[in-house]
C-alpha cells in the first residue's frame, strides 16, 4: 500500500463513524475501487479494535448479489443447465433467499434475492431486510450436438 491508498482507506473509514452512512465509490474499471472497499472494511487483526470490528460487521456491499445475478444470467444465456449453481457459487458469503428466472426464448433473466446481514444499532434492536438484484442477457444459439 502506498500513502495515497492509506489516505483513501482512512478517509473512507472516518466517513463511516456513526450510523446510517452511505458511500459510493466510482471510477474507471481497474483502478481498485473494490480493493479500497475491502481494505477499508476488513475485519481488524486486533480484536480489541472495536471501532474497526463494528465497521466491518455493519457494511453491506451490494456488488455480490449483482455479480451473482449477472453470472447466473450469463450461464443461462449459453444454455448451461447448471446456471442456478453458477449463481449460488457467485453469491458466496451472502445468504440467498431465492433465485428465479433462467433461460428464455430471447433472453436469460436471473433474479437473486438475498438477506442483508443483520445490523444491530443502539436503541433500535436489529434491522433485518432483504434486497434483490437481477440481470438480463440475450440468449445465444444452442450448441450443436455434433
Amino acid at each position: 500500500m502506498d500513502d495515497t491508498n492509506d489516505s483513501n482507506i482512512s478517509q473512507l473509514r472516518s466517513h463511516f463513524i456513526g450510523v446510517r452512512k452511505v458511500a459510493r465509490i466510482i471510477g474507471l474499471s481497474g483502478l481498485g475501487k473494490t480493493r479500497l472497499a475491502f481494505e477499508a472494511f476488513r475485519p481488524p487483526e486486533d480484536e480489541s479494535d472495536v471501532e474497526q470490528l463494528s465497521r466491518s460487521n455493519q457494511v453491506i456491499y451490494l456488488d455480490a448479489a449483482e455479480s451473482a445475478a449477472r453470472d447466473g444470467a450469463r450461464a443461462a444465456s449459453v444454455h448451461d443447465p447448471d446456471w442456478e449453481n453458477v449463481t449460488k457459487k457467485s453469491a458466496y458469503g451472502v445468504k440467498i433467499i431465492n433465485i428465479s428466472g433462467g433461460p428464455g426464448s430471447d433472453e436469460a433473466r436471473v433474479k437473486v434475492e438475498v438477506q442483508a446481514p443483520i445490523v444491530a444499532l443502539p436503541l433500535i434492536s436489529e434491522m433485518k431486510f432483504s434486497f434483490a438484484m437481477d440481470a438480463v442477457m440475450p440468449m445465444e444459439e444452442e450448441p450443436d450436438d455434433d
